[in-house]
């Protein structure tokens, strides 16, 4: 029987453009970056439901009473709604010291030059040394919070610092090379573009399609190409989002282009997104600016099937790309 808010399940997650933001904020400021953790996040808090049951745990059955089950008042791993409980008490007690949630993004959280990003139980602090230590002792006195020092993974990133040029680079190396392998394509022969840019993709009367079980080797290729396109390889933003179109019924010729973008990652799995004090590769302006510039374009109605046109932008804060 469903209840109350029995389909809000989410748990908070940051977006890659808000972290490429403060990560960005972060190099420039030469801000510390702190990573933590929280154990056993999910039982933290009690139920604010009070009917919620479940049956009785194995090795734990009542052998009287088989057929009672077990009132919960506490939040436990499992529960359709566990994620959701932990976000809403981890944001009260934020609230408590004065860090308040963004409304831009859910799982962003700030004060006077400190930042929180929250990935389910996993978190970056971004501050100077005094705030930080100051909302890590917050965390230790509210949770069981584990400290693991400055950042080097977050969320599939890699991320490396130049505290002495403040730069910052973040990359996803492992994660392309466990496309590659996957997909058996570890040992393919390279190109130098992803995509040819004058090839039509739609559907033509030899196209050949994909048999059902082609198809979901499609779609998975497509999902982990984009979620690598929208952390730190907007290189791949134009083929991807191409391919992603044909995703529902793709031919041969679609998939042959997705293996296309694979065999530009193997000559490109090392490519790192810079932010920080960085140099535009192209002196748009002169001087460049200090503050956010954008950028959009259109090509006009270039579907030959519907006749829509296909957008895209870009966006520089102080001359480094954010998204």
């Amino acid at each position: 029987m469903k209840g109350i808010n029995v389909d809000e399940v989410y748990a908070p997650s940051i977006r890659f453009t808000s972290l490429r933001i403060i990560l960005h904020i972060a190099a420039t400021l030469d801000l510390e970056i702190v990573q933590g953790d929280f154990v056993n996040a999910f039982l933290n808090h009690k139920l604010s439901e009070k009917r919620i049951y479940m049956i009785q745990p194995e090795g734990f059955e009542d052998p009287d009473h088989p057929d009672w089950v077990c009132k919960l008042y506490g939040n436990i791993y499992g529960l359709k709604q566990g994620a959701r409980v932990w976000y809403e008490c981890f944001d009260k007690m934020l609230r408590t010291h004065g860090i308040i949630r963004t409304e831009a993004d859910q799982a962003l959280w700030l004060k006077i030059l400190i930042f929180l990003l929250a990935h389910v139980d996993d978190i970056l602090i971004v501050g100077n040394k005094n705030e930080t230590a100051g909302v890590k002792a917050h965390l230790s006195s509210a949770f069981k919070f584990k400290d693991l020092g400055n950042v080097h993974h977050f969320v599939g990133l890699v991320i490396t610092r130049d505290r002495k040029n403040h730069r910052l680079y973040i990359d996803q190396a492992p994660y392309v090379r466990k496309i590659l392998d996957k997909f058996k394509m570890e040992n393919c022969i390279p190109v130098s573009i992803p995509i040819y840019p004058k090839e039509t993709w739609a559907e033509r009367p030899d196209d050949i399609s994909l048999l059902s079980k082609a198809i979901k080797v499609y779609q998975c290729a497509i999902r982990k190409l984009m979620y690598l396109m929208l952390a730190t390889r907007p290189d791949l933003v134009f083929s991807v989002t191409k391919l992603a179109q044909f995703a529902s019924a793709p031919f041969v010729r679609h998939w042959q282009g997705v293996l296309r973008i694979m065999r530009y990652l193997r000559s490109h799995d090392s490519a790192r997104f810079m932010l920080g004090h960085v140099t535009p590769p192209i002196q748009i302006l002169n001087p460049p600016p200090r503050n956010l510039l954008g950028f959009f374009d259109a090509s006009l109605m270039d579907c030959v099937k519907t006749r829509r046109s296909t957008g895209g932008y870009v966006f520089f804060l102080n001359s480094a790309c954010i998204c």
